[in-house]
């Protein structure tokens, strides 16, 4: 094969990749300390709608929606910021596989879909379902865990409805709080906090689940314990919960919290 044949055959190749590959336009560092590669982000139009939508490269399974909405919603934290500032009332979060192929390259990929209404943000289901079951709700509990246990509190605001209430109540002496709080109050309280703390670390055991005939509505009963250190100050308590969650068409929501401190300690450092 002569020279001028060759040099054109690598032409032609980084023509192709040219079309067909995308670059990487960076890394992203989640708070998880996990890192993904940005594609790209843009508007996405259509006949009378509008979408900002981010592009990701994803290490996991493209069939493993579970561990995907995790992974979107730790990117979510921050590109809603985007979002917010583009004044869009649609999102999309599209995680993609690595590019298989040499020449003509080829990928798979899956969407999440996130949508603001009344002023609040909230995401469609990955999967379609007309009722809940356990297996579903357990992750769900430990979705939310994770963006709490990650300083999430945008992504974990996806998912708390916008009639939600939280009773609170302690058996601890000399700890006092708000009898109610709604959707605002938390999500201030939980951001508040979770900025100013190091050293998070919590374990929830499940003591129970309800799912009602109609497969709509979930309560779980559960116990957390947690740790967390602010200033010199470290942090320990017990907090026994009765949760409720409803299935809103595309939307899981929780939407009620009973909750008890049972033990809290506050040792000074030195």
């Amino acid at each position: 094969m002569g020279l001028a044949v060759i040099v054109r055959w690598m032409w032609i190749l980084l023509a192709v990749f040219a079309i067909s590959g995308e670059a990487d336009a960076g890394q992203i560092r989640l708070n998880s300390g996990k890192s993904v590669v940005l594609l790209a982000m843009g508007p996405m139009l259509g006949q009378g709608w509008s979408a900002l939508q981010l592009k990701y490269r994803t290490s996991l399974p493209i069939t493993d929606t579970n561990s995907l909405r995790n992974e979107a919603d730790e990117l979510w934290q921050r590109f809603v910021i985007d979002a917010e500032k583009g004044g869009y009332t649609s999102a999309i979060i599209s995680a993609n596989d690595s590019p298989q192929g040499f020449i003509v390259t080829h990928n798979q990929s899956f969407n999440f879909v996130y949508k603001k209404a009344n002023g609040a943000w909230h995401t469609l289901e990955a999967e379609s379902r007309e009722r809940l079951d356990r297996k579903f709700v357990i992750e769900f509990v430990a979705r939310l865990d994770a963006a709490d246990l990650n300083s999430e509190v945008n992504s974990l605001a996806l998912y708390i409805a916008d009639d939600f209430v939280m009773a609170m109540s302690s058996e601890v002496p000399g700890v006092s709080l708000p009898p109610k709080i709604n959707r605002a109050q938390f999500a201030t309280g939980e951001s508040a906090t979770l900025n100013a703390s190091k050293n998070h670390h919590q374990h929830r055991e499940i003591l129970g689940i309800s799912i009602s005939k109609d497969g709509l509505y979930a309560t779980v009963e559960s116990r957390e314990s947690t740790e967390l250190e602010i200033g010199n100050h470290h942090f320990a308590n017990v907090v026994h919960y009765q949760d409720a969650f409803e299935l809103r068409g595309p939307y899981m929501l929780w939407t009620k919290s009973n909750s008890v401190t049972e033990k809290q300690t506050d040792v000074v450092k030195n």
